[in-house]
C-alpha cells in the first residue's frame, strides 16, 4: 500500500517539473548560420595571413634584414594559430547536416560550442600575447635595426598605444563572447537530454 502512495507521488512530481521544449527548425537554422559565421571567420584568419605575407613579400626591399627576420617570426606563430583556429572550427565547417535527427544537430553545436569557448579564450589571451609580442619585436629591432632611435623610440611608443587601443577592447569583446558560448553550451546541453 505504500508503494502505490510512493509512485503516485513520483508520478505528481515527475508531471510538475518543467521540460525543455526543443524547436528542431531553430536548431537548424542556429547551426546554419553558426556554419556561415565560422566561414567568414576562418576566410578573415586566413585573409589576414595571407595579407601580411604578401605585404612583407612586396615591401621585402624596403625592410631591414633584422626587421624581415621579426615580422617573419609574428607571420609564422599567426600561420599556426590559424591552422588550430581552423582545427577549432571544423565540427561547423565541415559538417553539413541534412536530414538528421534533432539529437545530431544539438550533440554537433555542443562539440562547436565548446570550441567556440575556446576561440574565445584563445582571442581574449593573445591579445596580451599579441601586444607582448609586437613590444619585444619593437626592442628587437632597436638592438639589431641601423634605425635611428629618435624614429625607432616614436614607432616603438606608436605601435604600443595603437596596438593597446585595438587589444584592450578586443580583450573585453573576447571575454563577453566566452561567457555568451558558456551560456549557449549549458542550453544546449540541457535540451539534449530532453526525451
Amino acid at each position: 500500500m505504500q508503494n502505490n502512495d510512493f509512485d503516485k507521488q513520483l508520478q505528481q512530481l515527475w508531471q510538475q517539473q518543467e521540460t525543455v521544449e526543443v524547436n528542431a527548425a531553430q536548431l537548424k537554422r542556429s547551426f546554419k548560420w553558426m556554419r556561415i559565421k565560422h566561414f567568414g571567420y576562418a576566410f578573415l584568419d586566413i585573409a589576414c595571413v595571407l595579407a601580411a605575407i604578401v605585404f612583407v613579400y612586396v615591401m621585402r626591399e624596403k625592410f631591414s634584414t633584422a626587421f624581415l627576420y621579426g615580422i617573419s617570426v609574428f607571420i609564422f606563430i599567426s600561420i599556426a594559430f590559424t591552422l588550430y583556429l581552423l582545427y577549432l572550427r571544423r565540427y561547423a565547417l565541415l559538417n553539413h547536416l541534412g536530414n538528421e535527427s534533432t539529437q545530431s544537430y544539438l550533440a554537433l553545436m555542443v562539440k562547436q560550442t565548446n570550441n567556440n569557448i575556446r576561440i574565445a579564450w584563445i582571442t581574449q589571451h593573445s591579445c596580451w600575447v599579441s601586444w607582448l609580442i609586437l613590444v619585444a619585436l619593437w626592442l628587437y629591432l632597436g638592438v639589431y635595426d641601423d634605425m635611428p632611435h629618435d624614429v625607432w623610440l616614436r614607432k616603438t611608443l606608436m605601435s604600443a598605444l595603437i596596438g593597446a587601443l585595438i587589444f584592450i577592447p578586443l580583450w573585453f569583446w573576447a571575454s563577453w563572447r566566452r561567457k555568451k558560448f558558456m551560456r549557449m553550451r549549458d542550453e544546449l546541453v540541457a535540451q539534449q537530454y530532453v526525451d
